[in-house]
């Protein structure tokens, strides 16, 4: 269920996949090669920016309206790589002007039988 203060945004479209490199697949986004390989494209920074510029200018409007609470969500196909990369560099952004809590729900999943994209 989608709730009106959660924000989902999907990467299985975008981006190379880690997973295909051998010496990634098994580290997570939070690894700085992961990290590195996912967010050092053109396409990762602009889509990136693109997705704060969305974010940013909302917060002081759930603030406003007392809201405590904002969900954001960043998936991609094994929720290992790409997702979790993406989703810590947005936490780490907005944590320097309001309070965050991040998790990862899939990162430690290996997913070995799921088609990759």
């Amino acid at each position: 269920m989608v709730f009106p203060w959660m924000r989902i945004w999907s990467l299985m479209f975008a981006f190379t996949q880690p997973h295909y490199q051998p010496e990634l697949r098994n580290q997570t986004g939070l690894d700085k090669p992961v990290f590195d390989y996912v967010m050092n494209h053109d396409e990762s920074e602009e889509f990136y920016q693109h997705l704060l510029s969305l974010i940013e200018p909302i917060l002081p409007g759930y603030k406003k309206e007392g809201k405590s609470v904002l969900t954001i969500a960043v998936g991609c196909t094994g929720g290992q790589h790409r997702s979790v990369a993406f989703a810590q560099r947005l936490a780490d952004d907005l944590a320097k002007n309001w309070p965050v809590n991040s998790s990862h729900r899939d990162k430690d999943r290996r997913k070995e039988t799921v088609n990759r994209s």
